[in-house]
C-alpha cells in the first residue's frame, strides 16, 4: 500500500499508468534500502525522480532498477536519478554500437541486391531515415565513420524513447524493388532473416509496407495539403521565403550526391527520396560490366535510370500567422 500522503498527494492526483508503475517502482526499491530509522519517502524527491527518468518509459527505467540492484559497486546504496539516467543511456550506447556492427557486416555480406529484415525493428527505422538500404550500401570506406556516427545517434534517440517507431517492414534490395516495379512478381524471392528469424518475422509482420510518401495519378486524397497538381504532372512548392519551386529535368540537371529530393517517373508518379549514383550487374541482358546509373531511391523502392524529372525538397514552413 503507498502511504496516504504519497498516493493521494501525488499519483491518485495524475491519472497516469507510468506515474502508478514508477509510484510501485520506486517504492518496492525504497523498502530495499529503508533502515529502521529512515522515515517514509518524501513526495517531493519521488517526483523529482520521476521528472528525470520520465522519457525513458516504464520498461528501460525498470530494467536499470533491477540492475543498480543487482550492482556489485552500487548497489548497496539506494539508486539516485543520475544512477538510472546512466544505466539507461549507457545500455542505449551499447545497443547502438552492436547495432550498426549488425548493419555493416550485412552490407558486406549481403549488399543492396538482397531485401532483407532485421530482428530489430529500430534498424529498419533508422536506415529509411537515413536513406534506404540501396542507398547505405554505397557508402565509401571515406563515408563510413560518418554513416557510424549517424547512425548510432539515430538508434539512440529512437531507443531512449518507450514506443517503437514506425518502420518499413523490409529493405528493399534492388532485385526486389525492380521486379516489383516491372511486376514481376513471381521473381521475388524470400527476404534474407538478419539474426534471430523468430524475432526478425516479428518484425517483418509488424512492419508498414506504406510508403511515408508515394503519390500516383489516381491518388488525389489529400493532395491540396501538400500543393501536388498530379493532372498535369506539375508541382508548387513554396519555401519558407516563398519561392516557387519547379521540376528540373535530370538531362538538363542531376542532384548532388544524397540530396533530399522529390521525383517524378510516369509509372509511379511521385515519391520523395534521395539521389546516388549507383553501380550494378546489368543481368537482365546477361552482363557483368559494372554499370553506372542514376538512382533515385524512397520508400516507394528505388529508380535506376527511369526518373525524368525532380525538384528540392522545400524548407520548412515558418510559422503560420
Amino acid at each position: 500500500m503507498l502511504k496516504d500522503g504519497f498516493s493521494k498527494g501525488k499519483v491518485n492526483k495524475m491519472q497516469n499508468d507510468f506515474i502508478k508503475e514508477f509510484a510501485t517502482l520506486y517504492l518496492a526499491t525504497y523498502s530495499i534500502y529503508k533502515r529502521p530509522r529512515d522515515s517514509d519517502p518524501n513526495p517531493v524527491v519521488y517526483e523529482l525522480f520521476y521528472e528525470a527518468v520520465k522519457k525513458f518509459g516504464h520498461d528501460a527505467v525498470k530494467a536499470a532498477f533491477s540492475v543498480h540492484i543487482q550492482s556489485p559497486d552500487n548497489g548497496q546504496w539506494m539508486p539516485k536519478p543520475a544512477d538510472i539516467v546512466r544505466i539507461i543511456e549507457g545500455t542505449s550506447k551499447d545497443n547502438a554500437l552492436v547495432a550498426w556492427s549488425k548493419l555493416k557486416k550485412t552490407i558486406s555480406a549481403v549488399g543492396s541486391y538482397e531485401t532483407v529484415v532485421f530482428n530489430d525493428p529500430i534498424i529498419h527505422a533508422v536506415v529509411q531515415d537515413m536513406g534506404g538500404w540501396i542507398f547505405l550500401c554505397s557508402t565509401t570506406e571515406k563515408e563510413l565513420p560518418f554513416k557510424k556516427n549517424e547512425f548510432q545517434s539515430r538508434y539512440y534517440d529512437y531507443k531512449s524513447k518507450s514506443d517503437v517507431p514506425v518502420y518499413p517492414a523490409k529493405l528493399y534490395g534492388t532485385h526486389e524493388s525492380e521486379n516489383l516495379q516491372k511486376g514481376y512478381l513471381e521473381h521475388i524471392s524470400e527476404p534474407n532473416l538478419i539474426g534471430n528469424p523468430v524475432k526478425a518475422e516479428e518484425v517483418l509482420r509488424l512492419g508498414s509496407n506504406k510508403p511515408s510518401l508515394m503519390i500516383t495519378k489516381g491518388e488525389n486524397k489529400g493532395l491540396k495539403k501538400i500543393g501536388l497538381n498530379i493532372g498535369d504532372v506539375s508541382c508548387n512548392l513554396f519555401n519558407t521565403k516563398g519561392g516557387n519551386m519547379t521540376w528540373i529535368r535530370v538531362e538538363d540537371k542531376l542532384p548532388e550526391e544524397g540530396q533530399r529530393v522529390i521525383y517524378y517517373f510516369e509509372h509511379t508518379g511521385i515519391d520523395i527520396g534521395r539521389y546516388s549514383k549507383v553501380k550494378y550487374l546489368k543481368e537482365f541482358i546477361g552482363s557483368d560490366k559494372v554499370i553506372y546509373g542514376d538512382c533515385f531511391h524512397g520508400n516507394g523502392g528505388w529508380l535506376i535510370d527511369d526518373v525524368t524529372h525532380w525538384m528540392p525538397v522545400p524548407d520548412k514552413p515558418g510559422k503560420v500567422k
